[in-house]
Formats: C-alpha cells, sequence, structure tokens
C-alpha cells in the first residue's frame, strides 16, 4: 500500500508540474520534462527485498522524456536501451547544443544521444547492443559502492 501511495503522489506532483507549464503557454511547447527514477526495485522476487542488485528488476527504471516539439514522439514508447549515462547528451540534442561527448577538453563524457529515438520512437531500438549497470557487493568506502561517501 505504501508503494502504491508513493506513486500516487509523485504521479500527482508530476501532473502539477505540467499543468504550470502548459499555463504558461510557450513555454509547454519549448521546455522538455525528464522524470526518471534511479532504481529498480525487488519485490521478493530472488528471495530479496531491496533495490541493490544487478538483477533485471534491481536495474530497470523508468525513464519518460517529454518532448512536445517533436510530433511524433508524444505518447509513444520505444525498446531502445537507455542507460541514465545518455541523459546529457539526450537533453544538449534537445537543446540544440553541440554533442558534449566533442567539445575538446570534454574527456571521460559518455553516453548516447537518445534524441533519435525521440525522432523515430517505432524504429530506434537499434541504438545500442547492451545497457550497463554496475552495483559492487563490498559497500567499501571508497569503491563507488552504497558504502561510499
Amino acid at each position: 500500500m505504501l508503494l502504491r501511495i508513493i506513486v500516487f503522489r509523485r504521479d500527482y506532483n508530476i501532473g502539477q508540474i505540467v499543468k504550470k507549464l502548459d499555463a504558461t503557454g510557450n513555454l509547454k511547447m519549448e521546455t522538455a520534462v525528464v522524470v526518471f527514477g534511479d532504481h529498480g526495485y525487488q519485490l521478493g522476487e530472488h528471495a530479496t527485498w531491496s533495490k541493490m542488485t544487478n538483477f533485471e528488476l534491481g536495474v530497470h527504471i523508468p525513464l519518460i522524456i517529454r518532448a512536445p516539439w517533436i510530433a511524433g514522439s508524444v505518447g509513444q514508447e520505444t525498446a531502445v536501451l537507455a542507460e541514465m549515462v545518455d541523459m546529457f547528451p539526450t537533453l544538449a540534442s534537445l537543446a540544440g547544443l553541440p554533442d558534449p561527448r566533442k567539445i575538446p577538453g570534454s574527456e571521460g563524457i559518455n553516453g548516447t544521444s537518445l534524441f533519435p529515438a525521440l525522432m523515430d520512437p517505432a524504429n530506434s531500438t537499434h541504438m545500442k547492443e547492451a545497457a550497463f549497470s554496475q552495483f559492487s557487493k563490498n559497500n567499501a568506502p571508497g569503491d563507488g559502492g552504497a558504502g561510499a561517501h
């Protein structure tokens, strides 16, 4: 029941943001809205009740990108593989900015722009062959795992 309440509240709050954008007139058609979760959650699958796994359910997250000026993307779904590292190049593309991975001195920027998936949701599943996730089992400070500070 608590999970349903949390989902309902998040849905309501996102709706309020979109309503405010709609009320502004021009902003509604010029503003990208991205909603995502930072992790999935095991609800008893694999005898696990947590988010800290590399199982499919533990790494699957919700991702919604609203870019109303791309008419072909409105109300559409795609099966394209996406990672959170893709958000920076995707948002840069949506804003009409150059690919941040190609800017001199931008070492270490990863990800794939999901802009093509917004332009053609039905035919974009070929963009990536794999998506990666990692979760440290050690949880020791400094290893990048949940225990890192």
